[in-house]
């Protein structure tokens, strides 16, 4: 094991979602629930109102998932009502080995 995958572990350990999310999507079916970390950020700005607006997303590690996430997954966790998010971008992350979909609620 090398020291970055004690660090991750420690990180994942530190910041996950406690009990985890789960995720679904086309050609995924999962067991159960997988660690997610979510992370809350500005939006980028733009002139106009609702300047607060905030950026949610989900850093999923690669091997969570048997592939890529995809725009239309859904990410299931209880956070102010919305107990559904649905993924609207995916970036990778993968000098640390993590997905990040940023996600909206899910009607």
């Amino acid at each position: 094991m090398s020291i970055w995958d004690t660090a991750s572990a420690a990180i994942d350990a530190a910041f996950a979602v406690p009990g985890g999310v789960t995720y679904s999507g086309l050609e995924i079916d999962l067991p159960g629930p997988i660690a997610a970390i979510r992370e809350d950020m500005p939006a980028p700005t733009f002139d106009g109102p609702g300047a607060s607006a905030q950026t949610v997303g989900y850093e999923i590690d690669m091997a969570a998932l048997p592939r890529r996430p995809r725009r239309g997954d859904l990410i299931g966790h209880v956070v102010g009502g919305a107990t559904s998010w649905r993924v609207i971008d995916v970036s990778d992350r993968a000098a640390v080995g993590k997905w990040f979909a940023i996600v909206e609620q899910a009607a």
